[in-house]
């Protein structure tokens, strides 16, 4: 509540999923949605972990949200812009990001069928204290990791999987929150994070930030 009225809340994403998991988490929050503008080509090479790479490309979101929104007139107040990425991580350290086509999916199920991978979601929250739009933002920047144990599934599976779940906008390729379920043996952690947003960090991070907030004020 203490962030509603301080801040205009925005979440750098479009994704339903993402929607209702923050509406379910934090169903008092006010907030308003906006696509980011970011061409998500982060270099991995540059990244030392793949936490690293999903934080850089949700920071890039971020940044381009609030820079867009406050350039040109003045904020009627503080920005605090939400933005995240998932990725799916094999257990050689290899990141599965969403998949362009069915064989692609296929590919990466695949790939993952039998063993233990890894759902990581980057999330960076930038914000600011001053209407002033040359203010620079403050930026906050963490991620969360799922671990997640497949099921040995063979290709009639896979394939059937893939024709009924429409995987090309999930990091690869799984739709957990929906059939993607059956695939899985166990998780360890989050569910939350695995959907696109894990729910406790997030809500820990910004309860935090509310607390400071009510301090300074």
């Amino acid at each position: 509540m203490t962030l509603s009225r301080r801040f205009d809340i925005i979440l750098a994403s479009t994704s339903a999923r993402r929607r209702a998991c923050l509406d379910r988490g934090l169903p008092l929050l006010k907030y308003r949605c906006e696509s980011p503008h970011f061409d998500e080509t982060v270099d991995k090479t540059k990244c030392k972990t793949p936490g690293d790479y999903a934080v850089a490309t949700a920071r890039g979101k971020a940044i381009e949200v609030w820079s867009r929104l406050t350039k040109g007139g003045e904020k009627s107040r503080p920005l605090l812009v939400v933005a995240a990425d998932t990725i799916i991580v094999t257990r050689d350290g290899t990141i599965l990001e969403k998949p362009s086509s069915a064989s692609h999916a296929i590919s990466m199920i695949s790939e993952i069928s039998g063993t233990k991978c890894f759902a990581i979601t980057g999330m960076c929250l930038v914000f600011d204290t001053e209407k002033d739009k040359q203010a620079r933002p403050v930026t906050k920047c963490f991620f969360e990791t799922t671990s997640l144990f497949v099921s040995n599934l063979d290709e009639a599976t896979i394939k059937a999987y893939v024709g009924a779940a429409n995987p090309r906008d999930k990091s690869g390729g799984l739709a957990y929150q929906d059939i993607g379920a059956s695939l899985f043996r166990k998780i360890d952690g989050c569910y939350y994070n695995v959907v696109g947003l894990p729910l406790n960090r997030l809500c820990r991070e910004l309860f935090a930030l509310s607390r400071d907030v009510v301090e300074a004020e």
